[in-house]
């Protein structure tokens, strides 16, 4: 795929959070077990980092595509 495992594996984290975001039932923690991030502030600083929006604004973002 041209990546280090590494950034393949953040990408695949990221296409999974980006899936489960559009779940409105989930919880953030949820959300964040379920990439294997422990806690929500490591949660934060990824989605922040990999996607330049705080995990609320990407979820709003997100939902908004599909309305």
């Amino acid at each position: 795929a041209g990546l280090s495992p590494s950034a393949y594996i953040r990408r695949r984290q990221v296409q999974r959070v980006r899936r489960l975001m559009m779940e409105p039932d989930l919880q953030m923690a949820d959300i964040s077990r379920g990439v294997g991030i422990g806690t929500l502030q490591q949660f934060s600083a990824f989605v922040r980092r990999m996607t330049g929006y705080s995990p609320r604004a990407l979820r709003l973002s997100l939902q908004q595509r599909l309305a």
